[in-house]
């Protein structure tokens, strides 16, 4: 495996060690923290990775309850 050097960083907020040679695009970066920010209150964001190449992007936003079943 190779070592992990090379950093890349936006806004000075986010800092991420990748394998020497690879690169994030700053579009990539844009969309990643579009999919964050449309989480509203409660969900995930998944990243598929195949071959250092992102395949996919998939948001979930979890709408919590308090209803309880009655008979």
């Amino acid at each position: 495996m190779q070592s992990l050097d090379t950093s890349y960083s936006t806004n000075g907020k986010v800092k991420l060690d990748l394998p020497v040679g690879k690169q994030v695009s700053p579009a990539l970066v844009d969309e990643i923290i579009k999919s964050i920010k449309s989480v509203s209150g409660f969900g995930s964001v998944e990243i598929y990775i195949q071959d250092f190449s992102v395949t996919q992007i998939t948001t979930r936003s979890i709408k919590k309850t308090k209803h309880f079943l009655t008979e």
